[in-house]
C-alpha cells in the first residue's frame, strides 16, 4: 500500500438509523484524507436516507435501493469504488480511532494484496473485548480477522466479489479463495483497526455457518484429515448446545 494510496470505505445499512451517524463520523474523522467514502442503503423506511442525505459533505457516493442481502450490498459496493484499496465498515461498526487509516498506510507492505489487522468487540456478551489477528495458516480452523479490519486491493473485488452460496460465511470464504489464488496478505503488529458490533446467534444458526465455513475452506483450499476431524469436534459441540437449549424449552 502506497503512502498515497486512496482508500475506499464501504458502509453498507438497512433500517439502522440509530447507529449509522456514529460509522459516519468514524469515517469523516479519520486523519488521513485520500479516502473515498460509500453508503449502500438497502432502501431503508426508518429514516436512514434522511440522514444519508444529511451528511452527503462527507459521502461521495451512495445509492438506496433493495438488495439480497449483506452481501449483495457489498459487493454494489464494489462495483462503485475507486480506490486502491477497499474496506467495509457496515452501520454500527467503526473505525477504532481517527489515526487508523494512516498508520496503516505507514505500516503496511507496499505489495501486498490484503492487509488486516485486529479488532475489538462490543455486545457480543461473552466475547467483548479485542481480538488478534491470526497468521493465513490457521484459515483451517476459521476467519483470520473480522471484514471490519480487512483492506482489499480493490482489483482482487472486481475480479470476484463475495459469493452467494456460503451463507454467512462468504466473507471466509473469499478469504480463503484468494489465498488459494496466491493473493499477498500482510498482517499488521499491533493495531486495531475497528470496533466490531456484534449480534446474537441462535444456536441452529450457528450449525448452519460452521457448515457453510467448512464448505468454504475445503471448497477452495486442501481438506486434510486434521481440518476435518476439528469441524467434527465443532459440530459435535455446537449439537451439544441445542440439545441442552432443547432439553430447557
Amino acid at each position: 500500500m502506497a503512502l498515497t494510496s486512496k482508500i475506499t470505505v464501504i458502509t453498507v445499512v438497512y433500517n439502522n438509523v440509530s447507529e449509522l451517524q456514529e460509522t459516519i463520523d468514524s469515517v469523516s474523522n479519520q486523519t488521513y484524507s485520500n479516502i473515498e467514502y460509500l453508503v449502500i442503503d438497502g432502501g431503508s423506511k426508518d429514516g436512514t436516507l434522511d440522514l444519508i442525505k444529511e451528511n452527503t459533505k462527507v459521502i461521495d457516493n451512495w445509492i438506496s435501493e433493495s438488495d439480497d442481502g449483506i452481501y449483495d450490498a457489498m459487493n454494489k459496493g464494489i462495483h462503485l469504488a475507486t480506490g486502491d484499496f477497499v474496506i467495509f465498515m457496515n452501520s454500527g461498526d467503526k473505525f477504532y480511532d481517527t489515526e487508523v487509516i494512516f498508520n496503516v498506510i505507514h505500516q503496511s507492505n507496499m505489495s501486498a494484496d490484503i492487509i488486516y489487522g485486529d479488532h475489538f468487540t462490543i455486545n457480543s456478551r461473552a466475547n467483548d473485548g479485542r481480538h488478534n489477528a491470526k497468521d493465513v495458516s490457521d484459515l483451517k480452523f476459521g476467519m483470520i480477522c473480522s471484514h471490519q479490519s480487512v483492506f482489499f486491493r480493490r482489483e482482487l473485488l472486481t475480479e470476484r466479489g463475495f459469493s452467494y452460496d456460503y451463507g454467512t460465511a462468504a466473507d471466509y470464504e473469499l478469504i480463503c479463495y484468494l489465498n488459494a489464488k496466491k493473493a499477498k496478505f500482510h498482517k499488521l503488529k499491533n493495531i486495531i483497526i475497528s470496533y466490531y458490533r456484534a449480534g446474537g446467534i441462535s444456536d441452529k444458526k450457528r450449525i448452519k455457518s460452521l457448515y457453510y465455513a467448512y464448505k468454504a475452506f475445503s471448497d477452495n483450499l486442501n481438506c486434510t484429515f486434521t481440518v476435518k476431524l476439528f469441524y467434527l469436534w465443532r459440530f459435535f459441540v455446537e449439537f451439544g448446545k441445542l440439545f441442552a437449549t432443547l432439553k430447557k424449552v
